[in-house]
């Protein structure tokens, strides 16, 4: 239970992270682009989308993990009371 815990609290870190790093990059790199600010609105929406594929993924690499670790915890459980 605790590892389910602190997997998806570093999960969600490691989102909150991601979305913060890209964010701000894309707030101090759009309005020196020289685009117009339509360009510039669909480039952050594309960018905004791909990062949150990518948060996507780090979930699904993230739940078989915590399946792991459930299935252990209830292996360990079960061996501790036969």
């Amino acid at each position: 239970m605790l590892i389910t815990i602190l997997l998806a609290l570093t999960l969600f870190g490691l989102c909150g992270i991601l979305h913060y790093a890209v964010m701000s990059s894309l707030l101090s790199r759009l309005p020196r682009s020289g685009w117009s600010q339509g360009a510039q609105l669909v480039a952050g929406l594309y960018c905004a989308g791909l990062t949150h594929l990518g948060e996507a993924g780090l979930y699904a690499v993230g739940f078989p993990l915590e399946k792991a670790s459930e299935s252990a915890d209830l292996r360990a459980s079960v061996e501790r009371y036969p």
